[in-house]
């Protein structure tokens, strides 16, 4: 477990709460905007932040629209575990 990674998800809502859109299913930014409720600056902000983490990653990356994020095995591990102990 990377506790780095951890504590960087835990210190915002945000993040918690793309991730765990993202465990659903694989989105676009502006499907996240829709499920979390958060200006879309922010999601593309955020998705910046959880790819330099290793936490996300495009599916699609040279495409100029629609681009479509997906979590990586690593992101996947980080929320279940924070998901795991909220219950």
């Amino acid at each position: 477990m990377n506790w780095e990674n951890i504590g960087f998800i835990k210190a915002s809502s945000h993040r918690i709460n793309i991730l765990t859109s993202l465990l659903k299913k694989e989105q676009t930014p502006r499907e996240l905007q829709d499920s979390v409720k958060i200006h879309f600056s922010q999601v593309s902000l955020i998705l910046k932040e959880l790819m330099e983490k290793g936490l996300v990653e495009c599916l699609n990356e040279d495409s100029r629209k629609g681009k479509i994020y997906s979590l990586t095995q690593s992101g996947e591990e980080a929320i279940k575990y924070i998901l795991e102990g909220k219950k």
